[in-house]
């Protein structure tokens, strides 16, 4: 195809000379309009900021492919190279399309996983940011529960052994660790804390603390003569503790305490 020149003439200096300028090579326009489109937009939004711009559909797809995962976060228990991999293959789409919903939904299904934030960084890579849940507690023989008192299933339970043991009819699980949560602060004048918390069907609270000491009552938490208790502690238990074994606080007038190997009831200011 012949070049279509455009002869631009003018006089200079009382000659005449003749410029020539080809048009006919405008490829480089097709190849970067996009980023002639960025600069508009970022030249528009310093003069007028608040301007509404009206932008095309940016391309996407093979014309600007994913080509990174980078998964970042405090993490122990997650192996973060086979996250990111897992992520890797399932991030479908180009840069500007990929469905960033259904990646924080396929990582939030990680036992593992608390949070998740995904971000996009310029020109190929995703940028995954987790936070890994941290174990509070023991949830029967079925799983854990962080924090918030919310279960999540792991492999085994072996290494979490020094965990307080908590249990409850199913569906219970926020209740118990917030019944354990209040139990530990009230009993805390006790020589040892709480480490078993069972919770059965009945409202019956079953605690026993690390040197071995049955505590039953019945009913709300906050509402236990857990008082009453500390008082007959102070009072009459204090010097022969390592030889109670139970104690029981569903009296109205006072507590039955089991020792080794009699059982007697104590009443309160007694």
């Amino acid at each position: 195809m012949a070049k279509t020149r455009r002869r631009l003439s003018r006089k200079q200096a009382g000659a005449s000379r003749v410029v020539t300028a080809d048009f006919t090579d405008l490829g480089w326009v097709s190849r970067y309009r996009w980023w002639a489109l960025a600069l508009l937009i970022v030249a528009v939004g310093a003069v007028l900021p608040g301007a509404l711009v009206a932008i095309p559909e940016l391309p996407s797809g093979p014309m600007f492919p994913l080509r990174k995962v980078e998964v970042t976060g405090d993490l122990r228990r997650l192996d973060s190279e086979k996250l990111r991999a897992r992520l890797l293959s399932s991030a479908t789409g180009g840069f500007f399309d990929v469905n960033v919903v259904q990646l924080r939904e396929l990582v939030g299904d990680v036992p593992w996983v608390e949070g998740v934030q995904i971000t996009r960084r310029w020109p190929d890579q995703l940028v995954i940011t987790i936070t890994e849940r941290k174990p509070a507690a023991r949830w029967r023989s079925e799983g854990l529960l962080d924090h918030e008192g919310k279960l999540f299933i792991v492999d085994t339970l072996l290494e979490f052994s020094a965990l307080p043991l908590l249990s409850g009819p199913p569906g219970s699980e926020q209740r118990v660790f917030d019944g354990y949560q209040f139990l530990r602060g009230a009993l805390m004048q006790l020589p040892q804390p709480i480490n078993e918390v069972e919770l059965d069907k009945r409202g019956i609270w079953r605690l026993r603390t690390i040197d071995g000491v049955l505590l039953t009552f019945r009913g709300d938490p906050e509402k236990a003569p857990l008082e009453r208790l500390l008082k007959v502690y102070r009072q009459q238990l204090l010097t022969h503790w390592d030889k109670v074994r139970r104690v029981d606080l569903r009296y109205s007038d006072g507590v039955a305490v089991a020792f080794a190997p009699d059982t007697v009831k104590v009443e309160e200011g007694s």
